[in-house]
């Protein structure tokens, strides 16, 4: 049995399936038309204005300055322009600054329409740094994939057919810490709407073969109008059978089917009655549709004939033999969710020729949320939120009204809200944030230009601590609990804290030195150690930065449903590990009320860091300043002073 996961290293995976209950289409589409127009074509990092036609398929390709207007255009090391396969892989558009670059696409008459894009990596150690990296692919706000790149020489590319609701399509790499985004080459072509056609969800491209090739070259355009990529690929067991000879001149070859030269050839079983494929799917979860080509390319003699049955997981996937036809392509095809999966295509008792298959080709799903929503408003009033608001909002960079009222929402407000250029209409009333409101959110609603519902907030827009307590005399309330993370205690607490300390700590300097050496390995018996990629799940891929230490930045993040806070060594560090053993070791040894807990911490090479509980209530700093009008007394900041050097 052909097992495919162990051959699909640095290859598009084969994945094979079929729809639940056994349904399946025999597809037979007759159509002809010359070039098709509306292909976008982007060399990205080539200069402005230039653009060239490719000499293999005769495609233009154009800079990308007209579609994107970050990044920096590099040029491949010239070791590795000779394994340049073709032009567009000698430059590349790379990303150092900002988390996330996107290109927007405008084809013409797009909306409702299927479109083809098609994203190209190759390093060619443009930076000079020869290391490895991964960074995301995103259509608009949504994941599309991850790019991982292991050297320097290997292309890959990412494919996606998608129906895009408004009239752009936005192209976006994310940065996820391991390493800068960069891009080849970016394509778009438009499909057939018949084509593809799915319950919901866009296509992942997840493989798309040509079995049987004799050529063992890619094929695009313009054997293939609409520029689909077939990979030769042949299974292990068969045999290779050609109709370049044979093929009937009388052969339709209709624009929805592969392209001849790929139906021309087929693989057959060697030695048996049956053609086996297998494979276990990365994500369990995912639902996936898979494509299969038939096309007899044999002239059968009158006592000749091809039947088969196809079989998924032991059980009759298709209900009817398949009797592949020399002038028309059969495509059986359907969609299915499974853990593992195996595929048989058996011949049936009265056939005389075993079975074969021409091309497969087979999509996962993408649930791409629709950015209709994303520009007219998003009404999320009354949903049951709860926690802090999701940064995930910052994306919906379109976005005009956003109605988050009546939930139970709880932090400051996020200066993310004022990065929204186009938003026109805010409602958070009915929350619990506190601090203050960020001061663009107040000057738009002042100046008219946004629309602000807010407890906390008078008419006038002047700032009152944003909550549901509009009680705003402070002498009368009572002291605040003021919790303080180590992360943001100020200079105040900071030189107080390290006075007394410092003090006791004179009288057993010698002792202390040798404790903390020893205190090197007691964190992973006190305290729980994470691993670096359990800490990138945690912070989601260090997404949200919320604050500045000393040997390094603070990060937000979530474990399970509990807020934490991250920080992480920074390798230019000038304290460096010293403090890092420092922090961590003091946090063990000591607690306190006005001190933050210490949750765990990570250890793993150069990347360390410290994990510990996050505080809704905002840093000391905010609740010092004169602009907070439940400024903290005094005696307040003397307790807390007092404590904390105590403690």
């Amino acid at each position: 049995m052909m097992n495919l996961n162990s051959i699909m290293t640095g290859l598009s995976k084969l994945f094979l399936f079929a729809f639940l209950g056994g349904f399946a289409l025999t597809v037979v589409v007759h159509a002809q038309q010359d070039q098709p127009a509306g292909f976008i074509s982007i060399d990205c990092g080539i200069p402005e204005n230039s653009n060239y036609a490719d000499e293999k398929t005769g495609i233009y390709y154009s800079s990308d300055a007209g579609f994107i207007d970050s990044g920096e255009s590099k040029i491949i090391s010239p070791e590795f322009r000779t394994y340049s396969p073709a032009r567009q892989f000698l430059n590349v558009k790379s990303f150092p600054e900002g988390k996330r670059n996107c290109y927007t696409l405008r084809p013409a008459h797009v909306t409702g329409n299927t479109y083809l894009v098609r994203a190209w990596f190759m390093y060619g150690n443009y930076d000079l740094k020869n290391q490895t990296s991964q960074f995301g692919l995103y259509i608009g706000v949504d994941f599309w994939d991850n790019v991982t790149v292991e050297d320097s020489i290997t292309y890959q590319w990412k494919e996606i057919i998608h129906v895009p609701p408004k009239d752009y399509i936005n192209v976006c790499l994310v940065n996820i810490g391991l390493g800068t985004p960069f891009i080849t080459a970016l394509e778009l072509r438009p499909l057939n709407k018949s084509m593809y056609e799915t319950q919901s969800g866009s296509l992942n491209l997840f493989a798309r073969y040509d079995m049987g090739s004799t050529t063992n070259q890619l094929v695009r355009y313009k054997d293939d109008i609409y520029d689909r990529i077939w990979r030769y690929f042949n299974l292990d067991g068969t045999t290779t059978i050609s109709g370049s000879s044979t093929f009937p001149a009388e052969y339709i070859d209709t624009l929805s089917d592969p392209p001849h030269i790929v139906m021309s050839t087929a693989n057959t079983p060697n030695a048996s009655d049956s053609l086996y494929f297998s494979w276990v799917p990365d994500n369990p979860t995912d639902q996936f549709y898979i494509y299969l080509h038939f096309t007899e390319v044999q002239v059968l003699k009158a006592n000749e004939s091809r039947a088969f049955l196809i079989y998924l997981n032991g059980e009759l996937w298709y209900s009817k033999p398949v009797i592949p036809s020399n002038l028309t392509t059969t495509t059986i095809y359907g969609s299915k969710t499974a853990p593992k999966f195996e595929i048989s295509i058996n011949k049936t008792s009265n056939s005389t020729l075993p079975p074969i298959i021409n091309a497969i080709e087979v999509y996962n799903v993408r649930q791409l949320n629709s950015p209709t929503d994303e520009k007219d408003g998003k009404n999320l009033s009354s949903s049951g939120l709860t926690g802090e608001m999701s940064p995930s909002i910052s994306n919906l960079t379109m976005i005009e009204s956003l109605d988050l009222s009546n939930n139970n929402l709880i932090g400051q407000v996020p200066d993310f809200l004022s990065q929204l250029a186009f938003l026109k209409f805010l409602n958070l009333k009915g929350n619990n944030f506190t601090g203050l409101v960020p001061a663009v959110l107040l000057s738009k609603s002042k100046d008219g230009s946004l629309s602000l519902s807010i407890d906390g907030v008078d008419e006038d827009t002047n700032p009152r601590p944003a909550g549901k307590d509009e009680n705003t005399n402070s002498s009368q309330s009572a002291p605040w609990k003021i919790i303080v993370p180590v992360v943001v205690l100020s200079v105040f607490v900071t030189a107080t804290f390290a006075f007394l300390w410092v003090i006791r700590r004179r009288k057993q300097v010698k002792k202390v030195d040798i404790e903390t050496n020893k205190k090197d390995g007691t964190l992973e018996e006190k305290k729980k150690q994470f691993t670096y990629s359990e800490v990138l799940n945690i912070t989601s891929n260090f997404q949200r930065v919320i604050g500045k230490g000393g040997f390094g930045i603070v990060y937000h993040g979530y474990i399970g449903h509990t807020q934490v806070a991250v920080k992480m060594l920074s390798p230019s560090s000038t304290q460096g590990y010293n403090e890092f053993q420092a922090e961590a070791n003091l946090l063990i040894s000591v607690h306190h009320k006005n001190l933050t807990s210490l949750v765990g911490y990570c250890n793993e090479g150069t990347n360390m860091g410290i994990i510990y509980e996050f505080m809704a209530n905002g840093d000391l700093r905010s609740h010092l300043s004169d602009r907070n009008p439940k400024v903290l007394m005094w005696e307040d900041r003397l307790r807390i002073a007092v404590d904390a050097a105590q403690g």
